[in-house]
């Protein structure tokens, strides 16, 4: 397993992998509600974030996007390769990226991810109604000591 800067050949593979994850872990927003934001993150989120892929031999396995200095915008890992650290080590991955600070935002129904940041550090600071799904969001955040 080895974490390296996103190129574009990993585009179908991170996109995969996002709708796939994003429909498990947020299945409250409905089926098939994510599949019609692909486009939306091809072409406006990727671009915008500095992004990591998580690789087993060559295939992408999970990736992670910074987007400014300390927003952690996606962490996302193959549904089958879940619960085997590669979570972690991306998240380990972007913290020492970051310039010592991350926030993130997870759904109130995700309470995989939410015990996750729990285990990393993360500490809420702020919820809000999130208007694309309608759920609530809590914002979280993590401070190097």
């Amino acid at each position: 397993m080895r974490i390296v800067s996103y190129q574009d050949e990993d585009e179908k593979a991170v996109l995969d992998i996002w709708t796939m994850a994003s429909e498990q872990a947020h299945a409250f927003a409905g089926v098939g509600f994510w599949c019609g934001l692909v486009e939306k993150m091809r072409q406006v989120y990727l671009p915008r974030a500095r992004t990591w892929v998580c690789k087993n031999n060559d295939q992408v396995i999970g990736f992670a996007c910074l987007v400014g200095e300390g927003e952690l915008a996606a962490l996302f890992v193959a549904p089958e390769y879940q619960g085997n650290g590669v979570g972690s080590a991306l998240l380990n991955w972007v913290k020492e990226k970051s310039k010592g600070y991350l926030t993130v935002n997870v759904y109130e129904e995700n309470n995989k991810a939410r015990q996750f940041y729990d285990r990393s550090g993360f500490l809420e600071i702020g919820s809000r109604d999130d208007e694309l799904t309608g759920s609530r969001e809590y914002c979280l955040e993590w401070r190097k000591n």
